[in-house]
């Protein structure tokens, strides 16, 4: 009878613990899809941040600005790029770090307005997102420079090759960009950012002849061209190739619509005897080329009409 009893007493503790080994392992499921699921809403909540802080800096009439953006955790910042549609679109993914990992699942916010140049799968908590209009010859949108604060950045090169760097970056001030005429001013763990320079600590070349940004710590990713414009120059340093030829096919597009407007204007402003129809001659033509051009490469097609809009863009009556 004590055997049986035994036998009895042990059988009950073990079912027991099997059901509540179930029970365990259920409610750790739960609590783990519950977790992910609330780090995803966090996470399109940050996201969202970032859309909010961008308008004051696209609505704004200043020449360049910033914001800072704090994350409630450290996190994974990356981006995709889309030019097929219309004005193409952007998603911004960002993947929140839950338990000392980041989300399995990023959750993605897009845009079909904005264009934000970063590096490839950002990391941190606190960023700077800095700002500067592209205008060619036009004001065509704003561009924005997402970068973390962890990082340094030294504009390394000769008075005459970082003059115009160096006050566009006083503009900005931001606290992790610093500029040096040698390798010896430039802080140890900083990103060196080297003008007409091609030296073995450098990080990023730029050549301010041919308007070329290699990145030499990419060294399969294809160099781009600025054509000279400080906006789009800002644009390759502070992002991929592939995303800044990408963004850039997006703001060509959105350039020939507005240059179609500016011409539909340029015709009944002749009417007044206000736009010469070499303006009118040289937006037709800038319509149609930014269409018709497949990379950055290509932007030197446009820059004689950019030019020339430039120069004959009517003081009287300014088309823009």
């Amino acid at each position: 009878m004590k055997k049986r009893g035994a036998f009895e007493f042990s059988f009950s503790w073990l079912f027991a613990l099997i059901v509540g080994a179930i029970i365990l392992f259920l409610a750790i499921i739960f609590i783990s899809k519950f977790s992910s699921t609330q780090a995803n809403i966090q996470d399109t909540q940050n996201a969202k941040e970032i859309s909010v802080l961008l308008n004051p800096l696209e609505t704004g009439f200043e020449e360049s600005g910033k914001v800072v953006l704090t994350l409630p955790t450290s996190s994974q910042i990356s981006t995709r790029c889309s030019y097929l549609e219309d004005f193409g679109k952007q998603t911004l993914y960002l993947r929140g770090e839950n338990y000392k990992k980041y989300s399995e699942t990023a959750t993605g916010i897009s845009f079909n307005n904005k264009y934000i140049f970063l590096e490839s799968n950002l990391e941190g908590k606190n960023f700077y997102i800095f700002s500067k209009p592209f205008n060619f010859p036009f004001k065509i949108a704003t561009l924005n420079y997402l970068i973390p604060m962890s990082q340094n950045y030294c504009f390394m090169g000769t008075y005459s090759d970082i003059r115009e760097i160096k006050e566009e970056l006083d503009k900005v001030n931001l606290s992790n960009f610093e500029t040096a005429s040698s390798m010896d001013g430039c802080s140890e763990k900083s990103k060196k950012i080297c003008f007409n320079k091609n030296d073995a600590e450098c990080s990023i070349l730029v050549d301010t002849h041919d308007y070329s940004i290699e990145k030499k710590d990419s060294p399969n990713a294809p160099t781009v061209n600025y054509e000279g414009n400080m906006a789009l120059m800002f644009a390759g340093i502070f992002s991929d190739s592939a995303l800044y030829e990408c963004q850039l096919q997006r703001l060509l597009k959105r350039a020939s619509l507005l240059a179609d407007l500016y011409y539909k204007k340029s015709f009944m402003d002749q009417h007044l005897n206000c736009a010469p129809s070499s303006v009118t001659d040289n937006l037709l033509a800038f319509e149609l080329l930014s269409l018709n051009i497949d990379d950055s490469n290509g932007l030197s097609l446009l820059s004689p009409t950019v030019k020339n809009l430039e120069l004959n863009n009517p003081s009287g009556c300014p088309l823009w």
